[in-house]
């Protein structure tokens, strides 16, 4: 924890009375329970910290994933145009003495077209619109319209094979996103038609009979233990609100004749409030060692079902607590492209080293653009640069073909980008096609 949060936290009169809702050990031993008690509310105080740290380091870890985004995302479009005006124009103002030869410049115009395809798709740009309709056989409008109906058709036979003519039949969807939102609709509207009747779901699988009798056994066990849970549970709740009701009486500012004391009892009020809203059981205990409506020696003498409630309900924070943290820290793995929680405990340097690996990456391939847009303007590497983006562009074409229409892609099929590029330029064994 950075100093920041501990001071934070050593700031928060909740921290501080929270920290001091302990059994105190005395000639006796503890109880198991009392023990438990100790143990639970040292957790949930550990848990709070680690959550407020986490609180703030997203805070910041997200505000800077976005600017380094955006700002990776502007370097990138900028030498993605340019890139694009390069070739266009040595593609039809080539330098004197400079010939392509005709399958090359083919290649070359197949791969300008994929590679502005690429990049519209992450952002309209009239300038690159106007580029591809100057070497398309068709304008961009109409290849767009066709690449979406392409999806569309592709959707439609998928659903079609999988659930029958009744889930495609009917719709009035113009591309594949719109007919998936379309059966999103049928969807729920079919689910909300079912529901409230009597029938009983074939999808639903049956629930075993008692085989004999001590499945029979097993099963009581398990009802009575649930009915303990629950009737522990509705115990735990009922103390909550009798220790809330205790402070609020105590407590309520409208009953304070002295308005210095009224302001100082509306805070505590609204601390009140939030606690008892959340089931904070600690903190409501903690307000009252504040207040002395209670000290250790209270806890310590607490009634056995009663400890037993509390701990019930500190067990549930604690749980709550862990669930938080886990959201949290799940959100941040996603902002970093991982969807999928590690085999291990995340911490906020394994977060922090992921985002600079994501930004060395980002920047070596725009550091190989920028290069490839050199090699374009030397007269010594303009025609091996050119035979390479010729054989990509040939090979991506033959994919497409075999591959057909992707329904995935809302905007085009898969184009190449930099990062094989990247990869191709280390190996250094790329041999042009003659």
């Amino acid at each position: 924890m950075n100093k920041k949060t501990v001071k934070a936290a050593a700031a928060d009169p909740i921290a501080e009375a929270t920290s001091m809702v302990r059994i105190a050990v005395g000639t006796e031993s503890l109880s198991p329970a009392q023990k438990l008690f100790n143990k639970l509310t040292g957790q949930i105080e550990t848990a709070r910290k680690l959550l407020t740290e986490w609180i703030d380091f997203a805070h910041s870890f997200r505000a800077d994933a976005a600017a380094k985004q955006a700002e990776g995302v502007r370097k990138q479009r900028a030498s993605k145009i340019e890139l694009a005006r390069v070739i266009d124009q040595l593609l039809l103002l080539p330098p004197r003495g400079f010939v392509l030869k005709k399958s090359t410049q083919a290649g070359v115009v197949l791969f300008l077209l994929q590679f502005i395809e690429s990049a519209l798709a992450d952002a309209p740009d009239a300038e690159l619109e106007a580029l591809y309709d100057r070497h398309a056989e068709r304008p961009y409008a109409q290849r767009l319209a066709e690449i979406r109906a392409q999806q569309l058709r592709f959707a439609e036979s998928e659903v079609r094979e999988q659930y029958g003519d009744d889930w495609v039949d009917g719709h009035n969807a113009k591309d594949a996103d719109e007919f998936f939102r379309h059966l999103e609709e049928k969807l729920r509207a079919r689910f909300e038609a079912t529901q409230g009747t009597s029938e009983p779901d074939p999808s639903a699988e049956p629930q075993p009979e008692p085989a004999d009798e001590a499945f029979s056994r097993e099963h009581a066990r398990a009802q009575k233990k649930a009915q303990r849970q629950e009737q522990a549970l509705k115990e735990a709740s009922l103390s909550v609100r009798e220790i809330y009701r205790k402070l609020a009486s105590s407590l309520h500012p409208d009953r304070e004749p002295d308005a210095d004391e009224r302001a100082r009892k509306t805070l505590l009020m609204q601390e009140i409030n939030a606690a008892y809203e959340n089931n904070d059981l600690l903190a409501l205990l903690g307000l009252q060692m504040r207040v002395e409506q209670i000290d250790s020696s209270t806890l310590a003498s607490l009634p056995k079902q009663r400890l037993r409630y509390y701990n019930e309900v500190l067990r549930d924070q604690l749980r709550t607590l862990e669930l938080e943290i886990r959201e949290m820290t799940s959100d941040l793995l996603a902002v970093v492209g991982i969807y999928e929680r590690p085999g291990f405990h995340v911490e906020q340097r394994y977060l922090n080293n992921q985002l600079r690996k994501i930004e060395r990456e980002e920047a070596e391939v725009l550091e190989e653009m920028l290069s490839s847009i050199e090699s374009l303007r030397s007269e010594r590497t303009r025609l091996t640069q050119l035979e390479r983006y010729a054989f990509f562009g040939k090979a991506s074409a033959r994919a497409t073909r075999e591959v057909g229409p992707r329904f995935e892609y809302a905007e085009s099929p898969p184009m190449p980008d930099f990062t094989a590029e990247v990869k191709f330029r280390k190996k250094r064994s790329y041999t042009p096609p003659e």
